[in-house]
Order: structure tokens, then sequence, then C-alpha cells
């Protein structure tokens, strides 16, 4: 765990304050330690998608640990992103979204957040807009094979995804909570007491 990094190096602060502290070889050691265990579940993997929805808050480690890691950032419309969110029952955790001012709150600071890691590591982060994708899936799983490194395999790819791509981005349009008034990437009328981004 990282406490447990911490402790070995006899650093006080808590995640993310001692990130400032952890010497860059203990980092190289984590690193090394995850593409092993990656090799070892996905071996001749040429590539390897991990899809947590936190890893958002964890960047300046991953990348700093993984030198060869890119990050597709999926970013969607802040309204839809945050009716998806109320909409849904969650197992467990997560007790931020069930408030909408709450949710405003977190969506601001998962944004700013990406923005900072944005501002730090610009070429190692892709931002692929979900309207986009679904509307013109094509051109968006071009730009990110290409940001992968796959130009070679590009063509092909597309090519075998082309008879499927329109039926699943109208199925991903189709997943999306709409209240009355709703519009497939627009905003919903119902009543909001804070819209994200701005200031309250």
């Amino acid at each position: 765990t990282m406490r447990s990094i911490c402790d070995k190096h006899a650093i006080d602060a808590t995640f993310p304050d001692c990130m400032a502290d952890l010497p860059d070889a203990r980092v190289a050691e984590m690193g090394a330690a995850f593409q092993e265990a990656v090799e070892e579940a996905a071996p001749n993997s040429r590539f390897v998608i991990h899809t947590r929805p936190d890893n958002y808050k964890y960047l300046g480690l991953i990348l700093r640990a993984l030198p060869s890691a890119k990050v597709i950032h999926c970013r969607r419309d802040a309204m839809d992103t945050c009716l998806r969110i109320y909409f849904k029952l969650y197992k467990a955790g997560n007790e931020y979204a069930y408030d909408l001012d709450n949710i405003a709150a977190f969506h601001d600071s998962y944004a700013d957040l990406m923005a900072h890691w944005k501002g730090l590591f610009d070429e190692r982060i892709l931002t692929i807009d979900y309207e986009a994708l679904t509307r013109q899936p094509i051109d968006s799983i071009g730009h990110i094979l290409g940001f992968c490194g796959d130009d070679g395999g590009r063509s092909g790819a597309l090519e075998k995804l082309r008879p499927t791509a329109g039926r699943a981005a109208q199925r991903a349009i189709s997943d999306v909570p709409r209240p009355s008034g709703r519009r497939p990437g627009g905003h919903a009328t119902v009543p909001w007491p804070t819209p994200p981004g701005r200031d309250r």
C-alpha cells in the first residue's frame, strides 16, 4: 500500500503529499512490479488497458512509474455526466452521487485535476469527447490508435470496426437517461441547483 511504501522511506506525509519525497528509484520499482504483473496476466499483449474510473486521481504516480504509459481521457458533457451519476444506484460507496450539489462539486474537482495533469503530461494524455466518439466513431478510434502508436494496423482495424461502429454508437447514445426535454448530447430540462464547472 502507499502507506507501507511511505513508512519504508520514513515519509510522514500521506498520499498525495508523500509523492514529493518518494525516491525515484522506489517509483521505478513500483512501475516494474506492475509491468511484471501485467505481463504475467496478459503475456504477448501489445497493449493493456486499465479502466478504473478513479485512475485520474493517480495519474501523476502512474505516469511517473510507467514511462511508456499513455492516458486516453474520455470526456463527456458535464450535465450528461452528472445526471448519469445521479440516476445510477451504486451497490456501495460513491456517497456524493445522491446529491446534485455534491455531484457538481465532485465533477469540478475531477475537471480541475485533469487540467493539472494535462499541463504536466500534455503529450501523454489524449482527450476524446464522448459525443464525438458516438457520432463519428471511426474518426475517433483512428485518432486513438494513432495516439497509441498503432499506425501500421490502424487501417485494418478500422475496416473491421466499420460495420459495427454505427450500431455500437447508437447503443451508447440510447444508454443515457432522458428526462423531459432531453436531447442526445445536449442538456436535460430538469432543475439543477449549481451547474458544474461554474462559480458558486
